[in-house]
């Protein structure tokens, strides 16, 4: 829009009807997004932190996302810090792949190979980091689930219905009574103890948005691993690992308790917790602890649990040679033959 549309000066009168409106929605809608700027910022720590902020309106509210989980009351996925108890071992056939796919993707992958229940690690944000970028994995959950939703609390929730569904705040009402948010009990960067998210609503992607029959399903589990910042890591690097192995062995953990039968692990931008310039341990080495802990101390343990276990690397991965040496490390930890790459 031009600058004399949006900011008209004195002698403007023979402006047209249709331009004059076209700058009087747009003030409105600027008005409405210092609103809701506001609204957030009070309401959770999360939103003070600009990356986090940023992602949140290019990826949830300026792609109406937001406005179709309530238009729809897509109920709020249920959180957790830490799971209890202990998993069923199965006598499962495992796969270990690596797929050009997205995370979310992978699971129609695995649901075509006998697997009915899909839990997801993707590299989570750092609360440490307010200015570091999300991940690519993490930003496709904004803008496909209702995960946005966990980082505000119920009264934050009514009042962005009157803002953005004016029509149904009368008739606004949630079941649930929850005071607080997930933000409340969100880990701090190297916390052993990840996010575990349950009952995520997926929403059609634009491939399946025109299909008649494209609906949102449910993601049992995802599981956000929130590595240890990287000026702490490089320090000690034998504790560095041992505190990655940790995280690695609780994602895993919690994944088989939660009865979950396939594996996706989210490695758009590489291994959770190895981004170009931020890693906490080499690649190499992350392939290694990954390859350990799915395989047990013996080789014998919790990938029994799993049917399928998929790295989901994305479409952009053959143009990546970061993503290539992950591969090829997978590829060596875990002895993968060609056909599984």
């Amino acid at each position: 829009m031009a600058l004399f549309q949006k900011y008209p000066g004195k002698k403007k009168d023979a402006q047209s009807t249709s331009s004059k409106k076209i700058v009087e929605e747009d003030d409105l809608l600027l008005a409405r997004e210092s609103s809701i700027l506001r609204l957030l910022k009070a309401g959770s720590k999360h939103f003070r932190s600009y990356a986090f902020r940023s992602a949140f309106f290019a990826h949830c509210l300026d792609t109406n996302v937001l406005k179709a989980l309530m238009c729809a009351k897509v109920a709020l996925p249920r959180w957790e810090r830490r799971v209890t108890g202990t998993a069923c071992c199965g006598a499962a056939e495992k796969e270990v792949s690596l797929q050009a796919l997205q995370a979310l993707e992978a699971e129609a992958f695995v649901a075509g190979r006998g697997c009915f229940t899909s839990a997801l690690i993707f590299e989570a944000h750092a609360l440490e980091e307010p200015d570091c970028s999300l991940q690519t994995d993490e930003l496709q959950l904004m803008e496909r689930t209702n995960y946005p939703l966990a980082y505000t609390t119920k009264a934050i929730r009514s009042k962005l219905v009157s803002l953005l569904l004016p029509e149904l705040a009368s008739r606004w009402h949630e079941q649930n009574d929850d005071t607080a948010s997930l933000a409340e009990s969100y880990p701090n960067a190297g916390d052993e103890d990840g996010l575990i998210l349950l009952d995520l609503w997926v929403l059609p992607s634009d491939l399946e948005e025109d299909h008649p029959t494209a609906t949102a399903w449910r993601l049992p589990m995802a599981y956000g691993l929130v590595p240890a910042l990287t000026k702490q890591s490089t320090e000690k690097s034998l504790d560095a690992r041992l505190q990655y192995k940790a995280q690695v062995t609780n994602a895993v953990r919690s994944a088989a308790v939660n009865g979950c039968d396939a594996l996706l692990v989210a490695c758009s931008m590489g291994l959770p917790g190895t981004c170009r310039g931020r890693e906490v341990v080499a690649v190499e080495e992350a392939a290694e602890i990954w390859a350990e802990v799915l395989r047990g101390p013996k080789g014998g343990a919790p990938d029994r649990y799993f049917k399928q276990i998929v790295f989901c690397f994305g479409r952009g991965a053959s143009n990546s040679e970061w993503l290539r040496r992950a591969q090829r490390a997978l590829s060596t930890a875990f002895n993968l033959t060609e056909g599984s790459r």
